[in-house]
């Protein structure tokens, strides 16, 4: 057994350790103090500063306690696990859907009549009804561990906790399937942990080379100057926050554009380097294509026409369209899964064929936890309140949604994505009609709004970049497996105790306030504005989604078309407002670089743009830890 298949009690139980610290750490700087949010790009800068602390103390053990020191594949173990739970505690995740649980049973009121209008549709089982565990959770005076509040909330977290376990385990499922297709296959290039993998089995490759230690220190300065500019005002800073173009534009139809900052990050910078050429032109080509259409849109006075989400939909059906066409471009692949799934035999000691000799599970097992645990999530659902053919397309959807953004992430490597509300539940709301839905099923899209906000840490992801990593360590697929579902299951555990903590022992984030209100006041629109069906959001659906399609299929019959359709779907979205400077810096960068420099300039580059997401990564950390000892939020390298 090769010295990176082995996997000792030490890394899980170091990965379990740090567990409750790095919850901590994200609610705190996220929900707390609003101060720098590692979940919401594509790379989380808490892992990979705990990464690069762990391989210091590893290479010092290496040296003076050898048979101590973690393998490669017992340091993607620990790296990936953090990564599943920092995803749970996120700001997309379990930040979001603690305060609905308990947030309408505060705000109910005489004025709002929420009591009479929709208390008696959500499910006892999920919520935290506590008259003292709510008044303490807004107000302060018990403590968490007093026993009207941990016996509050025992069962809902539990429940929960159940839920996202079994939800990830569905996805690991579907991970299996395309695992082979995707890294055997195509060869995706997974540029998200690029950095990660060559830190951690080919130190060498990056740390003997001057270009990255320029880059490491270039970051590291800006940073450094920054956080000192940030206490000190007359400590000189470089200002990467410029302006907002917005303030610039002189009036309708041209104010349409909307909010459109001017910002740099060293990070971006940095992960944007390893994404395809013609993935880098088209996010900021099609950014720019989507304030155009807001201004035509404006100048023609057709928005009161449209889904006031109309954009998004369009990006939504975008996000479809890329699952079909990898789910389309592994047909035979799927193919051949589907015949050893119904093949003869494989019973429980049968051996394994050698197409699923590397696999890890059994095509047959997923198949079944996909099948199983998806009943299983429709059950719960349909528990809660929501009728069951509501129940299978809610989940067709989210698949749909996690499938694709781990598609785009393993194939072109965003630095982030997102995709604000447009959720399963509120497309099927404004596509059936609240009208025509009942007031259970209403409540329980407002209970799943806490983990379809947006998804900007969405678990699938990082888990299809953990079974990369293990094969690049030589861990065991099937080791890597259990790690990650260990992961989600205790992460989500510890991420609901980190934020029930923080909020009882010290206060409530503002963040943590307006996530509690948001779903509230969109049920009370339905509620009490109920809308009928309307085709207009499949409408734009399909439109993105065709046009998603049209592009796939052009790239194929036209080499070196610059468009990519993975561009259009992630470029209207809340992220790429904060990153398009970057990409377009990145994309310059890189068309000189390969066009005069071919694969020996960019093997040569990368090393500095490696530097620059390291080097920002690790200052940065380092005055995140700082505001854990300083008790608020100081410097954030991102957003």
């Amino acid at each position: 057994m090769q010295e990176g298949n082995r996997l000792r009690l030490r890394a899980l139980a170091l990965a379990l350790l740090l567990m409750p610290f790095n919850a901590c750490w994200v609610i705190k700087i996220e929900a707390l103090w609003y101060a720098g949010h590692p979940t919401t790009i594509s790379l989380f800068y808490n892992v990979v500063f705990t990464l690069v602390a762990v391989l210091l103390v590893n290479t010092g053990l290496k040296r003076w306690l050898a048979p101590l020191a973690l393998n490669p594949g017992e340091l993607m173990v620990v790296y990936t696990m953090l990564c599943l739970s920092s995803a749970m505690a996120g700001h997309d995740l379990i930040q979001v859907l603690t305060p609905i649980l308990i947030y309408p049973f505060y705000a109910a009121s005489p004025a709002n009549g929420w009591e009479e209008l929709f208390f008696r549709y959500l499910p006892d089982w999920l919520m935290v009804q506590s008259p003292d565990a709510v008044k303490a959770f807004y107000e302060k005076g018990l403590s968490l561990y007093a026993q009207p509040v941990w016996s509050a909330w025992l069962v809902p977290v539990l429940s929960w906790t159940a839920f996202f376990t079994l939800l990830f385990f569905v996805l690991l499922c579907i991970n299996v399937f395309v695992r082979k297709q995707w890294m055997e296959n195509e060869r995706l290039a997974f540029p998200v942990v690029a950095v990660v993998e060559t830190l951690v089995t080919r130190p060498g490759e990056l740390t003997r080379r001057m270009l990255f230690w320029a880059g490491f220190g270039a970051a590291g300065a800006i940073t450094l100057l920054n956080g000192l500019n940030y206490l000190w005002p007359s400590v000189p800073g470089i200002p990467l926050k410029l302006a907002n173009l917005y303030d610039y534009v002189p009036g309708p139809p041209w104010k349409a554009i909307g909010w459109t900052p001017l910002n740099f990050y060293p990070c971006v910078l940095g992960l944007s380097f390893f994404m395809p050429v013609d993935l880098l032109f088209s996010c900021w080509f099609f950014y720019w294509l989507w304030k155009a259409q807001a201004v035509v849109i404006a100048a023609l006075g057709l928005q009161p026409t449209l889904p006031r989400l109309y954009a998004n939909y369009e990006a939504g059906g975008g996000y479809i369209a890329i699952a079909l066409i990898a789910l389309w471009a592994a047909r035979a692949h799927l193919k051949a899964v589907l015949g050893q799934i119904l093949a003869a035999g494989g019973g429980a000691g049968a051996v394994l064929p050698a197409e699923e000799s590397g696999e890890p599970m059994s095509y047959r097992t997923a198949a079944c936890g996909v099948l199983v645990g998806s009943i299983a999530l429709i059950l719960f659902a349909w528990v809660a309140g929501l009728p069951v053919w509501i129940g299978v397309a809610f989940f067709l959807i989210y698949y749909a949604f996690a499938t694709a953004i781990t598609r785009m992430r393993a194939a072109a490597g965003p630095p982030a994505h997102d995709l604000h509300f447009t959720g399963p539940e509120n497309i099927l709301a404004d596509t059936v009609g609240s009208q025509n839905l009942t007031g259970s099923t209403l409540c329980v899209f407002t209970l799943f709004y806490g983990f379809n906000r947006a998804y900007r840490g969405q678990p699938m992801a990082h888990s299809i970049e953990g079974f990369k990593l293990a094969r690049a360590a030589g861990l065991r697929q099937s080791t890597m497996l259990w790690m990650q579902l260990l992961g989600v299951g205790a992460g989500t555990a510890v991420a609901f105790w980190a934020i029930l903590h923080i909020t009882y022992e010290k206060e409530l984030g503002g963040v943590v306030r307006y996530f509690g209100r948001e779903p509230y006041w969109r049920l009370d629109g339905w509620l009490r504005h109920p809308s009928s069906s309307s085709v207009g959001v499949p409408l734009l659906l399909a439109a993105g989604a065709g046009f998603v399609i049209l592009l796939e299929w052009l790239r194929t019959r036209f080499v070196g078309l610059p468009f990519h359709p993975i561009g259009f779907a992630i470029s209207n979205s809340w992220s790429m407002q904060l990153i398009w400077p970057s990409v377009v810096v990145a994309w310059f960068i890189k068309t000189i670089v390969i066009r005069y420099g071919g694969s020996r300039g960019f093997d040569r580059a990368s090393a500095f743009f490696a530097g620059l997401v390291i080097g920002d990564f690790v200052a940065g950390g380092a005055w995140s830890i700082a505001s854990l000892f300083a008790g608020r939020g100081l410097y954030a390298i991102w957003p």
